[in-house]
């Protein structure tokens, strides 16, 4: 049973507040006998509800991010280096540390222990960056001097340069790659986004072994299993999980229109 208080802060939610909103002119149309308008209305009520207020979001994203689920401690195939891919900060100026992580964020910490756990492999940070024109700065640039304060990694931590989006990263992956003879690599990004990201460093002929993190779809509830429970006004965390949903699916098709990801990969 909701509380009060849960129910509250629900309600608080910009997205809450919209939606109960337009339950209030849909009813209002219904009882003007505005039934055209009250239809329209009525798609936006129920498309809120949907996806922000049932678990149906979450279980799109969980399709896309099942495959890569897999335990560390068990066996993995051997690689030469980690590539980390970008995405993981923003800027922030006024920020002790001089940026704002993001739920990317998983993804350094990630490549990090891993290069260390797999003897010290190389670290490769991907080509994120932030900012505009002239100001625009790569996150590695804030990231290795936060690095090398903790010592989390030894020398051998290359960067990508600034890159445009993830093909680019695999291009720069691949020169790489023969510049310094290597067989293969671990790729680390967001749970979501590897079944992308993976077939792109494929096409353009990299060996990578996927190892995801930063699992959104899949996240367990306090049970420990995955969250399907229903919420009587729609969270926008949910709606969020529907947009990065959409946008890789979005994007699978424009890297295919493009010839970034070739079929079979």
């Amino acid at each position: 049973m909701i509380s009060m208080v849960s129910f509250i802060k629900q309600l608080l939610q910009p997205v809450a507040i919209v939606w109960v909103v337009l339950v209030i002119m849909c009813g209002w149309q219904i009882y003007r006998r505005q039934f055209r308008w009250a239809y329209v209305n009525g798609l936006l009520v129920f498309g809120l509800f949907l996806f922000g207020s049932t678990p149906l979001a979450g279980k799109m994203l969980h399709r896309l991010e099942r495959p890569y689920i897999r335990d560390l401690s068990k066996s993995v195939p051997s690689a030469d280096a980690v590539v980390v891919l970008g995405g993981m900060v923003r800027g922030g100026q006024y920020e002790p540390l001089q940026f704002n992580v993001q739920d990317a964020m998983d993804r350094i910490f990630l490549g990090i222990d891993l290069a260390r756990e797999r003897g010290g492999i190389p670290l490769i940070v991907g080509g994120g960056s932030y900012g505009e024109g002239r100001n625009r700065k790569t996150e590695f640039s804030v990231l290795k001097p936060w690095i090398d304060r903790w010592n989390l990694a030894d020398d051998s931590v290359l960067h990508l340069g600034m890159c445009a989006n993830t093909h680019e990263e695999a291009q720069r992956v691949d020169e790489l790659i023969k510049q310094k003879k290597w067989q293969s690599i671990y790729l680390v990004t967001s749970a979501y986004h590897m079944r992308r990201a993976e077939a792109v460093f494929r096409t353009v002929g990299v060996k990578a072994v996927p190892v995801a993190c930063d699992f959104q779809g899949s996240a367990p509830n306090k049970n420990g299993r995955i969250d399907v429970s229903f919420t009587i006004l729609p969270q926008s965390s949910r709606l969020n999980l529907l947009r990065v949903y959409l946008h890789e699916q979005v994007g699978w098709l424009y890297y295919r229109s493009r010839g970034w990801i070739k079929a079979g990969k």
